[in-house]
């Protein structure tokens, strides 16, 4: 695929079905809600995308996996469990290797982002950027940590911070 220039425009899918099984269908984001930029197939739930980050590549969870580094899980912590796997995402930036992954497992009893999986862990030392948003009561939020060192069992407490989506987007310019 090639990197493409344009801005991501914010939009609204409707799943309907159709002679093939199913469809998204299309239209301009014109009401006050808030919603999510790329939808998943398995729980239909829609998620942001870095889609208009040109600079940055995505890399999975296990991209560190044969590392002889020792390794490392990381947690994000959200304030309370508001903050959760249906409104919040959070990424990892690797600006050394101008890549990005994301933090899926969710702990909701301690509402903690994290890899979870042990071959999905970072190795210690590694330095990270991290990008939380969400949206929640038809607001927007985020919070960007730069520059992170990855510590043995690294907690990151994250602080939600009132936005518009043109703060979002110039937030992740900066990236």
């Amino acid at each position: 695929d090639a990197e493409s220039d344009n801005p991501m425009a914010l939009f609204t899918g409707i799943t309907s079905a159709d002679s093939m099984g199913g469809a998204v269908f299309w239209s301009d984001q014109s009401s006050n809600t808030i919603e999510r930029t790329t939808k998943d197939d398995g729980t239909n739930e829609f998620f942001y995308a870095f889609d208009s980050v040109t600079n940055l590549n995505w890399i999975n969870c296990d991209y560190f996996y044969s590392s002889t580094d020792p390794k490392t899980d990381i947690n994000v912590v959200t304030p309370d469990s508001s903050y959760n796997a249906t409104n919040t995402q959070v990424f990892i930036v690797f600006k050394s290797i101008n890549s990005v992954s994301g933090l899926w497992n969710y702990n909701a009893p301690n509402h903690v982002f994290n890899f979870g999986y042990p071959g999905y862990h970072l190795p210690i030392g590694t330095v990270i950027d991290v990008v939380i948003l969400g949206a929640k009561n038809n607001s927007y939020f985020m919070q960007l940590q730069q520059n992170i060192t990855v510590t043995n069992n690294l907690s990151i407490t994250f602080t939600p911070q009132a936005t518009t989506m043109a703060g979002v987007q110039a937030m992740l310019s900066t990236l």
